[in-house]
Order: structure tokens, then sequence, then C-alpha cells
């Protein structure tokens, strides 16, 4: 289990593309049907895909503003025990984030099929990262993270107490503002390809490319 929670978060950015990947092929190929009644429906829904879109990424930048760089590194490191910010109410925010993120683009691409599988894949995928994280995290700071995980729960925070803690940090990557605005991209995208209208357009336009040579 070692190796293996290793190697999932040396390719996780791989294992995730791989995923939204087989979405984008699932939603362009079974499109959802439009009747009226759903059109509310659907409103619905997309504005709370997009809440847990804003809101996993809000955490995400959150908590790389007090980690820094080492939350985007394809290796465990850390050269500090980080306890301030949004990891003085949660362990692993991150990942938190990262879950709100997934969870709001399959639910506003509508391919609800794929709501069980992506809590079993994430399930399975980050059960192993942070087994292997907080064993590399016992083994560099030792009993100060033994209190610190004795103190604070591993994914859900139990009560938010004013203060400092809900401050940005410092150490903000501009990769990370690259990761969010393509966050916020690729759920338009998804809510842009529903249209039967756009649709229509990519088909288009690949047609031209295709009888014109130049594909």
């Amino acid at each position: 289990m070692k190796f293996f929670g290793r190697y999932i978060f040396f390719y996780r950015g791989y294992t995730q593309a791989l995923f939204f990947t087989m979405l984008i092929l699932y939603v362009w190929s079974f499109p959802s049907p439009d009747p009226f009644w759903k059109r509310w429906m659907d409103t619905f829904l997309d504005a709370v895909a997009m809440f847990s879109l804003i809101s996993g990424e809000l955490i995400r930048l959150w908590a790389v503003s007090h980690a820094g760089k080492a939350t985007r590194s394809r290796r465990f490191k850390a050269q500090l025990l980080v306890t301030a910010g949004p990891y003085a109410y949660l362990r692993h925010p991150i990942y938190l984030g990262n879950f709100l993120i997934g969870l709001g683009i399959v639910v506003i691409s509508g391919a609800f099929i794929f709501v069980p599988i992506f809590l079993l894949l994430f399930a399975f995928h980050y059960h192993a990262i942070i087994s292997e994280e907080e064993g590399f995290l016992r083994e560099r700071f030792g009993m100060a993270f033994e209190q610190y995980r004795a103190r604070v729960p591993k994914y859900f925070p139990i009560r938010i107490h004013v203060g400092r803690d809900l401050l940005f940090g410092k150490h903000l990557p501009l990769k990370e503002l690259g990761t969010a605005c393509g966050i916020l991209v690729g759920g338009f995208f998804f809510e842009w390809i529903e249209s039967p209208l756009h649709r229509r357009w990519i088909t288009g336009f690949y047609d031209w490319l295709t009888k014109g040579g130049i594909l």
C-alpha cells in the first residue's frame, strides 16, 4: 500500500485527466433530453454545481496560500507542519476542495450516472494517498504531528472559530491561479456543450476542417 499510495500521488494529475476525458466522451455520446420541466431542474442543479465548484476552488486557494508550493509537488514534501488557515480545521483541506470541484463538474455535466463512479474512485484514490501522506508526516514530525492529528479532524471541520485562520496566507503560487481559471472554464465548457446549437457548431467546424483538407 505504501508504494501504491506514492504511485497514485505521483500520477494523480493523469488519473484525474483520464476521468474527465471519459466524462466528456459520455456527455458528447449520450446527450440528455431537454423537456420543459427539466429546464427548471437543470437551472437549479447548475447553480448547485457552480456553488460546489467555486467553494472547492476557494478552499484550494485558501489551503495553498498557507502551505505554498509543496502542495503542487508530485512527491511528498513538507519543510514545516502547516497548521494555520484551513489546516486549523481539517487535516486535508485540498482534498475536500478537490471533492467539491469534481462533484460540481459531474453535476453540471448532467451525467448523473457518473456520480457513484466519481464517489467510488475518489474514495479509493484519496484513501491510498492520505494513508501514505500521513505516514510521511508522522515520520517527519513525530509527536508534533500526532498531537495535531488528535486535535484536528481528517476530512470535515467539526467547528469553525473566527480568527486569523480564516484569512488567506502569503504563499499562493501563480500556477494555482491558473488552475482555478482552468477549473472554471471547464465547468462552463460542460454547461456550454449541453446545448444542441453549440454541439452543431463543433460538428460543423469539424466538417469544415475535414472538407477543406486541413485535417
